[in-house]
Protein backbone atom coordinates (compact mmCIF):
# COMPACT_ATOMS: atom_id res chain seq x y z
CA UNK A 1 0.00 0.00 0.00
CA UNK A 2 2.85 2.39 0.80
CA UNK A 3 4.42 1.65 -2.58
CA UNK A 4 1.08 2.30 -4.33
CA UNK A 5 0.67 5.64 -2.58
CA UNK A 6 4.28 6.53 -3.37
CA UNK A 7 3.66 5.80 -7.04
CA UNK A 8 0.33 7.67 -7.08
CA UNK A 9 2.08 10.92 -6.22
CA UNK A 10 5.34 10.09 -8.02
CA UNK A 11 7.23 10.59 -4.76
CA UNK A 12 10.29 8.63 -5.87
CA UNK A 13 11.55 11.79 -7.57
CA UNK A 14 13.20 14.41 -5.40
CA UNK A 15 13.42 14.71 -1.63
CA UNK A 16 10.55 15.15 0.79
CA UNK A 17 10.08 15.99 4.45
CA UNK A 18 8.66 13.22 6.62
CA UNK A 19 6.30 14.07 9.48
CA UNK A 20 5.89 11.97 12.60
CA UNK A 21 2.79 12.44 14.74
CA UNK A 22 0.01 10.69 16.67
CA UNK A 23 -3.74 10.83 16.53
CA UNK A 24 -5.79 9.31 19.31
CA UNK A 25 -9.29 9.11 20.73
CA UNK A 26 -11.28 6.96 23.12
CA UNK A 27 -14.29 4.75 22.41
CA UNK A 28 -15.81 3.54 25.64
CA UNK A 29 -12.88 2.36 27.72
CA UNK A 30 -10.78 1.56 24.66
CA UNK A 31 -7.95 3.91 23.65
CA UNK A 32 -7.29 4.21 19.93
CA UNK A 33 -3.75 5.53 19.54
CA UNK A 34 -2.10 5.66 16.11
CA UNK A 35 1.50 6.68 15.38
CA UNK A 36 1.79 7.77 11.76
CA UNK A 37 4.58 8.67 9.37
CA UNK A 38 3.56 10.98 6.53
CA UNK A 39 5.15 12.89 3.67
CA UNK A 40 4.64 16.65 3.48
CA UNK A 41 3.14 17.30 0.06
CA UNK A 42 1.55 20.53 -1.18
CA UNK A 43 -0.02 21.57 2.14
CA UNK A 44 -1.23 18.07 3.03
CA UNK A 45 0.20 15.01 4.73
CA UNK A 46 0.40 11.87 2.62
CA UNK A 47 0.09 8.79 4.90
CA UNK A 48 2.79 6.18 4.30
CA UNK A 49 3.24 4.02 7.42
CA UNK A 50 1.43 3.72 10.74
CA UNK A 51 1.40 1.57 13.83
CA UNK A 52 -1.18 0.99 16.55
CA UNK A 53 0.05 1.84 20.03
CA UNK A 54 -1.35 -0.51 22.64
CA UNK A 55 -1.41 2.20 25.31
CA UNK A 56 -2.32 5.78 26.06
CA UNK A 57 0.11 8.64 25.60
CA UNK A 58 3.37 9.10 23.77
CA UNK A 59 5.25 6.64 21.61
CA UNK A 60 8.54 5.14 22.74
CA UNK A 61 11.90 5.60 21.05
CA UNK A 62 11.75 1.97 19.93
CA UNK A 63 8.38 2.47 18.24
CA UNK A 64 9.55 5.60 16.40
CA UNK A 65 12.74 3.93 15.23
CA UNK A 66 10.79 0.93 13.95
CA UNK A 67 8.54 3.19 11.88
CA UNK A 68 11.42 5.15 10.35
CA UNK A 69 13.34 1.93 9.68
CA UNK A 70 10.33 0.56 7.86
CA UNK A 71 10.40 3.55 5.53
CA UNK A 72 14.14 3.18 4.95
CA UNK A 73 13.81 -0.54 4.31
CA UNK A 74 11.25 0.03 1.53
CA UNK A 75 12.31 3.35 0.01
CA UNK A 76 15.85 3.99 1.26
CA UNK A 77 17.17 7.28 2.62
CA UNK A 78 17.42 9.06 -0.73
CA UNK A 79 13.86 10.53 -0.64
CA UNK A 80 14.27 11.91 2.91
CA UNK A 81 14.95 15.65 3.09
CA UNK A 82 14.37 15.62 6.84
CA UNK A 83 12.10 14.48 9.65
CA UNK A 84 9.70 16.82 11.46
CA UNK A 85 7.96 16.34 14.80
CA UNK A 86 6.34 18.10 17.73
CA UNK A 87 7.47 18.34 21.37
CA UNK A 88 6.63 14.75 22.28
CA UNK A 89 9.23 13.41 19.83
CA UNK A 90 12.36 14.26 21.78
CA UNK A 91 14.99 12.38 23.74
CA UNK A 92 18.68 11.52 23.89
CA UNK A 93 18.43 8.01 22.40
CA UNK A 94 16.00 9.14 19.68
CA UNK A 95 18.22 12.03 18.58
CA UNK A 96 21.22 9.73 18.74
CA UNK A 97 19.59 7.27 16.36
CA UNK A 98 18.76 10.00 13.82
CA UNK A 99 22.29 11.39 13.96
CA UNK A 100 23.84 7.94 13.47
CA UNK A 101 21.59 7.38 10.45
CA UNK A 102 22.49 10.83 9.07
CA UNK A 103 18.84 11.85 8.98
CA UNK A 104 18.29 15.61 9.22
CA UNK A 105 15.61 16.48 11.76
CA UNK A 106 13.65 19.48 13.01
CA UNK A 107 11.84 19.02 16.31
CA UNK A 108 10.12 21.45 18.60
CA UNK A 109 11.27 21.38 22.21
CA UNK A 110 9.68 22.65 25.40
CA UNK A 111 10.68 26.05 26.72
CA UNK A 112 11.97 24.49 29.95
CA UNK A 113 14.30 22.09 28.13
CA UNK A 114 17.83 22.31 29.50
CA UNK A 115 20.49 23.78 27.21
CA UNK A 116 23.42 26.23 27.34
CA UNK A 117 23.99 29.96 26.99
CA UNK A 118 27.00 31.44 25.16
CA UNK A 119 29.15 30.90 28.28
CA UNK A 120 28.26 27.22 28.43
CA UNK A 121 26.09 27.65 31.51
CA UNK A 122 22.95 25.57 31.96
CA UNK A 123 19.75 27.52 31.16
CA UNK A 124 16.22 26.78 30.02
CA UNK A 125 15.71 27.03 26.28
CA UNK A 126 13.02 29.68 26.65
CA UNK A 127 15.46 31.99 28.44
CA UNK A 128 17.54 32.22 25.27
CA UNK A 129 14.61 33.93 23.56
CA UNK A 130 13.35 36.16 26.38
CA UNK A 131 14.15 39.23 24.25
CA UNK A 132 12.73 37.81 21.00
CA UNK A 133 10.15 39.91 19.19
CA UNK A 134 6.80 38.45 18.16
CA UNK A 135 7.01 36.45 14.92
CA UNK A 136 10.66 37.38 14.40
CA UNK A 137 12.88 34.32 13.87
CA UNK A 138 16.03 34.23 15.99
CA UNK A 139 18.60 31.58 15.04
CA UNK A 140 21.31 31.09 17.67
CA UNK A 141 24.92 30.93 16.56
CA UNK A 142 26.85 27.74 17.09
CA UNK A 143 25.92 24.44 18.64
CA UNK A 144 24.20 24.04 22.02
CA UNK A 145 23.83 20.85 24.02
CA UNK A 146 20.21 19.67 24.16
CA UNK A 147 19.15 16.22 25.40
CA UNK A 148 22.77 15.13 25.38
CA UNK A 149 23.55 16.24 21.81
CA UNK A 150 25.11 19.30 20.22
CA UNK A 151 22.38 20.82 18.06
CA UNK A 152 21.42 24.07 16.39
CA UNK A 153 18.60 26.04 18.01
CA UNK A 154 16.20 28.49 16.36
CA UNK A 155 13.26 30.17 18.06
CA UNK A 156 10.64 32.88 18.00
CA UNK A 157 7.94 34.33 20.21
CA UNK A 158 4.35 33.64 19.10
CA UNK A 159 1.39 35.99 19.31
CA UNK A 160 0.10 34.27 22.44
CA UNK A 161 3.43 34.79 24.19
CA UNK A 162 4.52 31.16 23.83
CA UNK A 163 7.86 30.21 22.32
CA UNK A 164 8.36 28.13 19.20
CA UNK A 165 11.81 26.59 19.68
CA UNK A 166 13.25 24.20 17.11
CA UNK A 167 16.36 22.03 17.42
CA UNK A 168 18.09 20.50 14.44
CA UNK A 169 21.28 18.78 13.41
CA UNK A 170 21.36 21.03 10.33
CA UNK A 171 22.76 24.56 10.33
CA UNK A 172 20.10 26.59 8.55
CA UNK A 173 18.27 29.86 9.13
CA UNK A 174 15.12 28.26 7.68
CA UNK A 175 14.48 25.82 10.54
CA UNK A 176 11.20 27.49 11.58
CA UNK A 177 9.96 27.62 7.99
CA UNK A 178 10.83 23.97 7.41
CA UNK A 179 9.23 22.90 10.68
CA UNK A 180 6.06 24.74 9.64
CA UNK A 181 5.37 21.88 7.21
CA UNK A 182 4.63 19.68 10.21
CA UNK A 183 1.14 21.17 10.33
CA UNK A 184 0.32 19.37 7.08
CA UNK A 185 -0.24 16.14 9.00
CA UNK A 186 -2.82 17.95 11.14
CA UNK A 187 -4.73 18.70 7.94
CA UNK A 188 -4.65 14.99 7.12
CA UNK A 189 -5.92 14.03 10.56
CA UNK A 190 -8.69 16.60 10.27
CA UNK A 191 -9.83 15.10 6.96
CA UNK A 192 -9.72 11.54 8.28
CA UNK A 193 -11.69 12.48 11.39
CA UNK A 194 -14.11 15.38 11.80
CA UNK A 195 -13.82 17.07 8.39
CA UNK A 196 -14.57 14.25 6.02
CA UNK A 197 -14.21 10.53 6.68
CA UNK A 198 -15.38 10.64 10.33
CA UNK A 199 -12.99 7.88 11.39
CA UNK A 200 -13.86 8.26 15.07
CA UNK A 201 -17.46 7.25 14.40
CA UNK A 202 -16.64 3.78 13.03
CA UNK A 203 -16.87 2.29 16.55
CA UNK A 204 -14.00 -0.05 15.70
CA UNK A 205 -11.89 -0.95 18.73
CA UNK A 206 -9.95 -4.09 17.75
CA UNK A 207 -6.45 -2.94 16.87
CA UNK A 208 -6.08 -5.18 13.81
CA UNK A 209 -9.35 -3.87 12.37
CA UNK A 210 -8.49 -0.26 13.12
CA UNK A 211 -5.12 -0.70 11.41
CA UNK A 212 -6.79 -2.09 8.29
CA UNK A 213 -9.35 0.72 8.33
CA UNK A 214 -6.51 3.26 8.41
CA UNK A 215 -5.24 1.63 5.22
CA UNK A 216 -8.65 1.91 3.56
CA UNK A 217 -8.98 5.56 4.57
CA UNK A 218 -5.40 6.37 3.58
CA UNK A 219 -5.95 5.06 0.08
CA UNK A 220 -9.38 6.71 -0.23
CA UNK A 221 -7.99 10.03 0.98
CA UNK A 222 -5.05 9.89 -1.44
CA UNK A 223 -7.29 9.07 -4.42
CA UNK A 224 -9.71 11.86 -3.46
CA UNK A 225 -6.92 14.39 -3.04
CA UNK A 226 -5.20 13.33 -6.25
CA UNK A 227 -8.49 13.57 -8.13
CA UNK A 228 -9.30 16.97 -6.68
Amino acid sequence: LAKAIFALFNLSKGKHYLILDRTNWQWGKRNINILMLCIAYKKIGIPIFWVMLNKRGNSSTRERIALVNRFIRIFGKAPIAGLLGDREFIGKDWFGYLKRENIVFYFRIKKDADTQNVRGQSVQAGWLFHDAQINVVKPLKGLRRVYGHLLFITGMRLLDGEFLIIVSNSDTDCAIEIYGQRWEIETLFGCLKSKGFCFEETRLTEYARVKKMVGVLALAFCIAYKTG
